[in-house]
């Protein structure tokens, strides 16, 4: 098969079973860490709690995600 640059190689590689399943166990490990203030929380600070796990969440999601920028190949690797 002859590679060609894949122009959805990134939203495949998110979307993956693999990469999907590493974002879960991210996610459920951030909300763990929260549990207990987000039990004890009224509705604002519930939703405080929302946006520092969303934004924790995002800065680990960079950390597993390739840059945007990388290029995806179809066919063998080089």
């Amino acid at each position: 098969m002859k590679q060609a640059i894949v122009s959805d190689g990134s939203f495949n590689h998110e979307y993956s079973r693999e990469t999907q399943e590493k974002l879960r166990a991210l996610r459920e490990r951030i909300q763990a860490r929260y549990a207990d203030q987000i039990a004890s929380a009224g509705i604002v600070k519930r939703f405080l709690l929302w946006l520092i796990i969303e934004r924790e969440f995002r800065r680990e999601r960079k950390k597993i995600l390739p840059s945007p920028q990388t290029l995806y190949t179809s066919g063998e690797q080089l």
